[in-house]
């Protein structure tokens, strides 16, 4: 556990490291962008037609993927199914889920399980809670892929010795004691994200690290706690500093921590701003315990254009306390800790990387959607609208679901569509390719905007934008 004495120091670290004139930062994204144009029409009118012909990004197929695993989850809320397929999109991998129609059916999951092709599978994620006869199932896999990675989760304790074994990891609460099969799990609505990016870093054999820069140390020793916990659970390792030798396979976490102050919160901005300025990659993780923080942090680095520059972002709600903490945790760690996976070991071909990028993007994308358009400012809205328009109850829609989602989305659309014109349009992403080349890519638009509330409650909101980006071209490094 860190003290506050050591987060205080490492955040001095981060703010006397980091913080140097910015105004280029700020400026950057639309010379960038000025200059890409700039060089693409020269080579355009250059270059012979054989030159100017560039690779056409296809729609991704599954065989398409790097890889797949098969995600038997809890149950249907977009923390089950949505963030731990989008985690593995990153990575471009697919999750092989089954259909809905058998979700809650135990004897209908082992029945699609047993159908699936494991030929091709590189990990099963499986939750034990959702299936009864769990051990049939995990040794008939096992009979038919010896090999293959199972990893198990589930809300309460596990059953012996003899089920433990049967799996490569568990995650699990109740009083199961850690080990090296074994972890202590206390938010299950978080399993299916963090099992993905273990496995990822099983597959590889790569080890995320993260340095936590918490804005103050007034935040408390339980959320250091959290996020040590966090990163270990998915697989990564948490560090007390940075230098050369780990810079490239490291993210800083930036912390906006319960209780900081004015000043501490603008320590933490300029950090932040000067750490992409000096090329680190970074996250925000906006533990704030108000809405006025949170909006206070975001419109200021809105004001500075940083949010396409963050590796990931997560904000917890402010009605969940620990636990909400410990869940957007998870998220921007497994966000971070995949587009990692990606960046060391998936560069290999343009169409790849073209995937990856929109997986990533669409990804941080959704996160300021869900965490801030939709957490404070559209679901408020919400909530009155359904009590006084609808007669309803918030959290048992029913019937008026459709009403309460045309609402919903109508409202997010406009936020959606000035966020994305604001800080993420005709922005170019130029992303190294194992050959040397940088690969080049500028967001156009959002394609496609999706909400929906499956559980019928208006705290759980299934949102998920599709951008679309265009392949420009590539410059040698």
């Amino acid at each position: 556990m860190i003290s506050e004495d050591g987060a205080m120091r490492r955040f001095r670290w981060a703010a006397k490291e980091l913080c140097s004139p910015i105004r280029q930062v700020v400026a950057w994204p639309r010379l960038f962008v000025s200059l890409s144009i700039l060089l693409l029409i020269v080579s355009l009118t250059t270059s012979s037609p054989a030159q100017r012909r560039r690779p056409q990004l296809l729609p991704a197929a599954r065989d398409y993927f790097a890889g797949k695993f098969v995600l038997i989850p809890r149950d249907e809320r977009p923390s089950s199914l949505q963030q731990p397929r989008m985690v593995a999109r990153v990575a471009d991998h697919d999750l092989i889920l089954p259909p809905g129609r058998v979700m809650g059916d135990a004897e209908g999951l082992i029945e699609w399980a047993k159908s699936v092709d494991y030929a091709e599978v590189k990990g099963v994620i499986v939750s034990l809670d959702a299936i009864e006869q769990r051990v049939e199932l995990i040794e008939w896999v096992r009979k038919r892929a010896p090999n293959l990675p199972i990893y198990g989760f589930s809300a309460s304790g596990l059953r012996g010795e003899a089920e433990i074994k049967l799996f490569d990891y568990l995650l699990a609460g109740g009083e199961n004691k850690r080990s090296d099969k074994a972890a202590v799990e206390t938010e299950p609505d978080a399993a299916s994200a963090t099992l993905v990016a273990r496995l990822l870093n099983q597959r590889f054999g790569f080890t995320p690290k993260f340095l936590p820069l918490y804005s103050s140390a007034r935040g408390g020793a339980s959320i250091q706690r959290t996020i040590s916990e966090r990163i270990a659970l998915g697989g990564g390792a948490e560090l007390r500093s940075i230098n050369d030798a780990t810079r490239s396979a490291s993210i800083l976490l930036f912390v906006h921590s319960p209780q900081t102050n004015d000043q501490e919160r603008a320590t933490l901005v300029e950090s932040f701003a000067n750490a992409i300025s000096k090329s680190y990659r970074v996250a925000l993780l906006d533990l704030s315990e108000s809405k006025a923080g949170k909006e206070v942090l975001l419109a200021e680095l809105r004001r500075r254009k940083l949010l396409d520059y963050a590796t990931a972002y997560a904000s917890s709600d402010l009605t969940g306390g620990a636990s909400a903490a410990a869940q957007a945790s998870t998220r921007v760690l497994t966000h971070a800790a995949s587009l990692l996976v990606a960046i060391r070991f998936l560069r290999d071909d343009v169409d790849r990387v073209g995937r990856i990028e929109r997986a990533h993007v669409n990804l941080l994308f959704k996160s300021y959607l869900s965490d801030w358009a939709y957490a404070l400012e559209v679901r408020p809205k919400l909530e009155t609208f359904v009590r006084e328009q609808l007669k309803a109850d918030p959290a048992k829609l029913g019937a008026n679901t459709d009403r309460a989602e045309e609402f919903a989305r109508r409202e997010l659309r406009a936020l959606a569509e000035e966020l994305f014109k604001d800080q993420f349009k005709d922005n170019v992403h130029a992303i190294l390719l194992n050959n040397g080349e940088r690969a080049r890519f500028v967001l156009r638009f959002v394609q496609t905007l999706q909400l929906r509330l499956p559980s019928q409650n208006i705290s759980e909101a299934e949102i998920q934008p599709v951008v679309y980006l265009v392949y420009i071209g590539a410059i040698q490094q």
